[in-house]
């Protein structure tokens, strides 16, 4: 988890009013090999679904990588916040709400 998120690994242990009250999708990945091939969309039904058996609400997530914002907005997230400092990786903040089954 440390080599994947680097600099942006304390993040992951500070709540924000943007995701305080909300499920949240931490950390996603596909080998580079297996990209391409429905994984990811995959693994985002599993956890839509997941979320909605247990009661739905909304749904929060980061990405830094733009590909992936275009993954995430086909399965009905949107983009809440992007911000860019200089140095830094850009970061849109996503979200989307679940209906329970």
């Amino acid at each position: 988890m440390v080599e994947l998120h680097g600099d942006r690994i304390d993040r992951l242990s500070h709540a924000s009013e943007f995701d305080a009250a909300a499920w949240r999708l931490e950390t996603l990945g596909v080998r580079s090999s297996r990209q391409g091939a429905g994984l990811a969309s995959a693994l985002l039904g599993f956890a839509r679904s997941a979320v909605a058996q247990r009661g739905g609400g909304f749904v929060t997530l980061e990405t830094s990588d733009p590909r992936n914002v275009r993954l995430y907005e086909r399965h009905e997230f949107d983009v809440v916040s992007h911000d860019h400092a200089s140095g830094q990786p850009p970061v849109w903040r996503m979200r989307t709400v679940i209906g329970a089954d």
